[in-house]
């Protein structure tokens, strides 16, 4: 059974349409067009956690309905109970908080240990994909790493040109970065294929310069369209460094303004020589695409921790 609301709701339901879907109201924090989100997440923390308390009602309601054998909570701190087995996913066990890591740290991991058990998707090896994310801090003692997610196989051809544009994120930073990418695109000669990160629309279209865009792509055709591509030019959410880990190629990352966490990843991968790191502000197309090949990528990353976690959820 599966609990979400707005877009995430439709991106799962799209994933698994054989599942039931119970709405489930998120913490619907916004992204300032700024840089201001520490700000933001401090004065919008009450709010968060009346969140947390209505998750925790509802969960004994869903669990009593549906006779649940396990619980798997995406970072909602709210979302576990007592008595049926619960586990957290985070790749922040340390949250990006300048000047008050190591109290975010310890708060976090009193939700955490809440929790039967805290999955960490990364290899234990330090710095892994996260970094001091998932590295710095010890994890909880109820704690694991569980190896990267992705929601692809790995499998598809690598490479034959071009660049996918997969675009993402909350608004109204999504919409900002389409509208730029989208104008730098009017002249550009080559293969382009534009994911817009609308899974709530249905667009396909073909540009005069024989661009591809549309609104969204399921699993199975994003692969495709990322593993065939040159570069990838995306936001650098963990969920993207993990897919691009399991599929092997190179990518510009453009973070999302006042997004710490992603603005940490996009740098941790520059400074390894792996993926370009490029701000929104004044971002060139052009003189990105020329710096790309002094990058490496990610050399495919893969492993069994995964079933192992589950089968320990499982019992």
């Amino acid at each position: 059974m599966l609990c979400a609301e707005g877009r995430i709701a439709n991106l799962l339901g799209a994933e698994f349409p054989e599942l039931p879907m119970q709405h489930l109201e998120g913490y619907r924090i916004t992204y300032p067009r700024g840089v201001g989100m520490v700000w933001k997440m401090a004065v919008t923390a009450p709010h968060i956690l009346r969140c947390i308390d209505r998750e925790e009602r509802e969960l004994r309601r869903l669990t009593e309905t549906w006779k649940a054998d396990a619980v798997i909570s995406d970072n909602r701190f709210g979302f576990h109970h007592p008595e049926v087995p619960s586990a957290y996913i985070t790749h922040q066990v340390m949250i990006k908080a300048p000047l008050a890591e190591p109290l975010v740290y310890r708060m976090h991991r009193g939700f955490m240990e809440r929790f039967h058990h805290t999955w960490v998707p990364d290899v234990p090896a330090s710095p892994g994909l996260s970094g001091d994310l998932g590295h710095r801090f010890a994890l909880p003692s109820n704690g694991r790493f569980i190896g990267p997610l992705s929601r692809f196989s790995g499998h598809m051809p690598k490479g034959g040109g071009g660049l996918a544009v997969v675009i993402s994120g909350p608004e109204p930073q999504r919409t900002l970065f389409d509208e730029n990418i989208r104008g730098q695109l009017r002249n550009w000669q080559g293969a382009v294929t534009v994911v817009c990160g609308r899974p709530d629309l249905y667009t396909d279209e073909v540009t005069a310069e024989g661009h591809r865009i549309v609104s969204h792509l399921p699993s199975e055709e994003l692969e495709a369209v990322m593993s065939t591509a040159d570069v990838v030019l995306s936001r650098s959410g963990y969920s993207t460094v993990m897919d691009l880990a399991v599929i092997g190629r190179k990518a510009i990352f453009v973070p999302t303004l006042g997004q710490t966490e992603q603005e940490y990843l996009a740098r941790l991968c520059d400074t390894q020589g792996i993926h370009l790191h490029a701000r929104q502000r004044g971002f060139s197309l052009a003189d990105s695409m020329g710096q790309i090949e002094r990058y490496t990528g990610f050399g495919t990353v893969d492993s069994g921790l995964f079933e192992e976690a589950v089968n320990q959820l499982l019992g």
